[in-house]
């Protein structure tokens, strides 16, 4: 039997592939590894590939825009800052800064695609915001559903 292949990352299809860029790179940070004019390769893994330059060379007809199968997940411990450059930069959002029933604290917004882009605080955060208010670990790990084992070497 062969080798299995491995995950090399995701491409999202874009009509507007500077709007898409600008959004990528400027407000998440994110740094361009590969530039093949209409696609275009981040660290980490995502790229951006112009919809007509795909479509044209796979031969699949269009593409819908926008679907909710699919959300890109980021994380960022200063969860409140970077909701202010979303608002700032006058992103549409989704769903606002809200807590989760296990605690964790996200957001949701739309890329210029209509992809679904949520950020949320990291699970290290997580553990030790409730920890700092009060919460054990054995709490912790019955709040989140998180191992006892991994809660408590977060803290």
């Amino acid at each position: 039997m062969g080798e299995t292949p491995r995950y090399g990352g995701s491409v999202l299809l874009v009509g507007d592939l500077e709007a898409s860029r600008r959004f990528y790179e400027g407000l998440f940070g994110m740094k361009v590894v590969t530039d093949y004019g209409p696609c275009v390769g981040f660290e980490g893994g995502l790229s951006l590939w112009l919809r007509e330059a795909a479509l044209a060379l796979t031969g699949e007809g269009p593409v819908p825009r926008g679907g909710r199968d699919l959300e890109l997940y980021f994380e960022t411990p200063e969860l409140d800052a970077f909701a202010e450059r979303l608002r700032t930069a006058g992103v549409r959002w989704v769903q606002g800064v809200h807590e989760a029933p296990w605690g964790q604290r996200s957001l949701r917004v739309e890329d210029p695609e209509g992809n679904l882009v949520e950020v949320a605080e990291p699970l290290e955060t997580l553990v030790r915001r409730l920890a700092e208010g009060g919460m054990g670990a054995e709490a912790i790990a019955e709040r989140t559903s998180m191992a006892l084992e991994d809660v408590r070497r977060m803290l």
